[in-house]
């Protein structure tokens, strides 16, 4: 199960994994964000069933 990353918080609801960005001020797509969906993509790759 991936875990709440800097400015990616998640949660799970059955089997679906909900992601919502909180980058303040205005959740612009920067270098901590790409890197906090690379490794939500890595751990998802992972843990898949």
């Amino acid at each position: 199960m991936p875990s709440d990353f800097p400015t990616i918080k998640t949660r799970r609801d059955a089997r679906v994994l909900f992601a919502t960005f909180d980058s303040p001020p205005i959740n612009l797509i920067g270098p901590q964000l790409v890197r906090d969906l690379i490794s939500l993509l890595d751990s998802l790759e992972l843990t898949r069933t």
